[in-house]
């Protein structure tokens, strides 16, 4: 009679369960790298937005009140607000819109021109109005012509975007904040606007950043 040859039932047993934990090490791997892959992309997708809305604010309020030195015509700002922080932010209150003026070479001739910047409903819009007036455009309201979302609301959500004005009046070696700028007779003031954004992922709020700075506007004001 001829003998049999194989396997046992043990040996097979304990062949799917080596099997069994190499797939398992494998997936596990898979998932591991997947995962890492994924926030990689974020944080790097994540902090290219900011850093492209961050570098916008920033560059868009160091033009506040420009105004040539041969532009042919006297800068306005001196006599009119070349900002305006809404709703009510003077020195110390936060806001979320700004109305902003300044002179624009670009076009011809060159003129005052009024842009603004404002969040609502978690995202970041911008003015591009090219006339009119700080009063007249008060509202804030993005929904209105001329504006266009900054951030891209499919991806980012804007969870905050406040301003600050700073007013400093240069009496005395040591500077002094002011509630709102020119309210001393005979003073110089030099002026600064902090912001903060701080967004969120929309695919996954886990993922959040938040910046800071404060830019010094280049005109300042004097009575």
């Amino acid at each position: 009679m001829q003998k049999q040859k194989g396997y046992t039932l043990i040996e097979l047993m304990i062949g799917l369960l080596v099997g069994l934990i190499v797939l398992s090490a494998v997936i596990y791997a898979f998932i591991s790298t997947l995962r890492s892959s994924a926030d990689i992309l974020n944080s790097a997708r994540l902090n290219r937005e900011m850093s492209n809305l961050s570098d916008i604010v920033a560059g868009e309020l160091r033009r506040i009140g420009y105004w040539p030195v041969n532009s042919g015509t006297d800068s306005p700002f001196g006599a009119s607000p070349d900002l305006a922080l809404l709703p009510a932010g003077n020195n110390g209150v936060d806001a979320t819109c700004i109305l902003y003026s300044y002179y624009n070479d670009s076009v011809s001739p060159g003129a005052q021109i009024y842009r603004g910047m404002a969040m609502v409903s978690g995202a970041l819009y911008y003015s591009d109005v090219s006339s009119g007036s700080l009063s007249s455009t008060t509202n804030c309201d993005p929904v209105g012509d001329g504006w266009a979302e900054l951030s891209n609301p499919s991806f980012l959500t804007v969870n905050d975007f406040s301003l600050t004005l700073e007013c400093y009046a240069v009496l005395t070696a040591a500077s002094t904040a002011y509630n709102d700028c020119k309210t001393t007779a005979g003073a110089s003031y030099t002026r600064a606007i902090s912001f903060e954004l701080d967004v969120e992922l929309d695919s996954d709020s886990s993922w959040t950043s938040s910046i800071s700075d404060t830019v010094k506007l280049q005109n300042d004001l004097s009575n």
